[in-house]
Formats: structure tokens, sequence, C-alpha cells
């Protein structure tokens, strides 16, 4: 097991893992190989130097310098702890692991201010507005080898909110210790992970993440597909409210295949991912912005979240990595569409940025895009 903590400023990362230390980790620190970096270099391992120095290894080594140079320290069949990790890359480089999860730990700006007084004390004539500063200044970075730390939290699989005492705060790890251990399947690590978890006396609160709250409905909403091969369900969300739906299936009021008793594709041998135009059913991701478009809703600026699954030949279900067809990515990038997200085969959420989309066709031709990540119907 890995488990990868990152998180704000005095909110209890290394609390967490020195927790998990005294229970047999072992214990990997980003900023204790940057204190080594900076002890090489005769520099002093002030905040300021650890970032500079953290940012020209990213340079020079990639975004997942940090993550790959405590990866030599890695010993087989020791569960390990990595704290403090800031770049999205990071955490790429650590998902290759089966068995790693990304703790995020926060806490209110207050207590953080309090406790990083408390714990250093050449900041204690450091001024609140002043702290305040220094943390908005570090998470507006826009470099990709700069530390990301929003986007890195983005990436958590579970959440602390470190407002309460010690106690708390390790029964809570406890929590999620016991939740990883009972996750067998990628159902499992959707259904079980992306949720802030909570603890007052005997009662147990598992919130889920917003992310993972609507990925979940559109998965509701993909059992009324009626594909016979997949299910696949999208809906559109903008100021935080869900402003239409869509599943696979024929168009209004025609038969559909799940009618027939036959698909039409299968029937005539088209391969998988090809000649869309030959089916019955109109794709979740068309249907959501149709359907939109029918009651004259805008979709600039939303965001699309998509859940798919394949049936496989004994009947069972199957995640499917969702990610739009060449006809529905250009779809989503005119409908003015800002973000993608979508559940992996693995039971990972994964995010995507309809921006990057257009910057690389700008870069190279559309069609040399390479889309082997398309949904198959």
């Amino acid at each position: 097991m890995i488990i990868g903590i990152t998180g704000f400023n005095g909110a209890g990362k290394s609390t967490i893992a020195k927790y998990l230390e005294e229970k047999g980790f072992l214990y990997l620190s980003m900023n204790t190989i940057l204190s080594e970096e900076c002890k090489k270099r005769g520099l002093s391992n002030d905040r300021d130097n650890l970032i500079t120095v953290a940012n020209e290894l990213r340079e020079k080594l990639g975004p997942a310098a940090l993550v790959k140079i405590a990866k030599e320290s890695f010993e087989p069949n020791k569960d390990i702890v990595i704290e403090s990790l800031r770049n999205p890359e990071e955490v790429k480089e650590l998902k290759s692991y089966d068995k790693f999860y990304l703790i995020g730990v926060n806490a209110d700006i207050n207590k953080r201010f309090e406790r990083i007084k408390l714990r250093k004390r050449d900041l204690e004539s450091m001024s609140f507005k002043k702290f305040v500063e220094n943390e908005r200044r570090e998470l507006t970075n826009t470099t990709l080898n700069a530390q990301l730390l929003l986007d890195t939290y983005k990436l958590k699989d579970f959440e602390i909110v470190n407002d309460f005492d010690l106690n708390n705060l390790y029964e809570r790890v406890e929590l999620i210790l016991s939740i990883i251990t009972s996750i067998k399947d990628p159902y499992d690590r959707f259904d079980k992970s992306y949720v802030s978890v909570y603890k007052f006396d005997k009662k147990v609160i598992l919130r889920p993440f917003k992310d993972k709250y609507y990925l979940s409905i559109a998965r509701e909403v993909a059992k009324r597909s009626t594909c016979l091969n997949v299910r696949y369900g999208a809906i559109i969300v903008k100021d935080d409210q869900i402003i239409s739906t869509g599943y696979v299936g024929a168009p209004r009021d025609v038969l559909s295949s799940l009618d027939k008793g036959f698909c039409l594709r299968r029937q005539l041998n088209i391969p998988s991912g090809s000649n869309y135009e030959i089916c019955r059913s109109v794709h979740a991701e068309q249907n959501a912005i149709i359907n939109a478009a029918r009651a004259g809703v805008s979709l600039l600026g939303s965001k699309m979240y998509f859940f798919g699954e394949r049936y496989n030949s004994d009947g069972s279900l199957s995640l499917v990595t969702g990610y739009p067809c060449f006809i529905c990515k250009k779809m989503i990038i005119n409908a003015g569409i800002k973000n993608f997200i979508s559940i992996t085969e693995k039971g990972e959420i994964a995010y995507y940025d309809v921006n990057e989309w257009k910057e690389n066709w700008r870069k190279k031709d559309m069609l040399e895009d390479n889309v082997k990540y398309s949904v198959k119907y």
C-alpha cells in the first residue's frame, strides 16, 4: 500500500505521516528530499528555498522529479507513506501502483496559521494577512513544473478536514485504512473512495466529493441506455446545478436496439470505434447537449460528467475509461463546455480541460489527434 498526502500548510500532513510511520509505514517526505538538496547547495532550508529548489528539480527532471527521487528509497513488501505531494504529475507517477491512494488534508486557515506559528518560532511575528498573501502566491502558479497544490489536491481519494483534536484525526486515518483494505475491484474503488471522512463519537459520516456525487448521478442516468453493448450516461452541470442529462439510446419515438433485439452494428460487422454514423443510438454526450438545446439552456462554462459501463460476454458489467469520440469531442468544444470529468476502468476519476483539447488541435491537425481513449460502441 502506498499512501500519498497532500494538503495546505499547517493542515496536519506530517502529523498523519508520522502516525502511519508508527504503524509500520516507510515514511518519505518531499520536504526532507528538498532539505537534503538545499544542504548540498549550501542553502538554508527555509520555505522559499525549498520551493525554489523543488521548481528547479522539476524543470530539470520533469514535473514528477521529487517522486522519482523518492522511489529510489522504496522497499519491497513495505507499506509507504509519501508526504507533501504538490504537483499532479507526482500523483500520476504514483498511480502506476494499483494500491496507491491520495489523502488530502485541510483545516480552517486560522487554525493552520496558529499551528504554523507554534511550530516555527521564527514565524511568531508574521501577521495573518502576510500568511494569507504568501499562501495565495504559492497557489497561483501556472507553469507545469511549479508546485500546483490546488490541482494536486483535486486528485485526492479521501479528505480529512483537520479541525478537531488529535484523537479524532487518528480515528479518521484508521477509518480510511479500513476502507482501503476493503477495496477489491474497480467498482469498490469508485464506491468507497472520493469521500470526506468525519467521525463524531460513534457516528461515522462519509460525505462524497462533489465530483463523485455528479458521477454517481450520471451512473444512474446510464441505466436508461438502450444500447445492447454499453451503458453510458452524461450530465451537464453549470453553477453547481444539473442543467441537462443524456444517455446512449435511439432518437425519440424511434425503435431502439433493445426494442428490436439486435445491434445493427454487430449485424453488419462494423468494428467498435468506427463508422459511428451507422448506429441506431445517439451518444450520451450528444443527447445531453441536444436536451439542453431543447430546453433553451446555455452550456457556456459548464462541466460534463460521464459514466460508462460495458456488457461482457457473460452478461456482467465492467467499467469503461470514459472519453468522448471524435464527433462528441467537437460538439463539446463548440457547446462551450469547459471540463469533461469521467470514470476510468480502474474506478478512478479522470479530469480533462477542454481548452487543452483545443490547444492540441491548434498545434496539429485535429485528424492527427490521438483518440485511443475514445469510448467504444
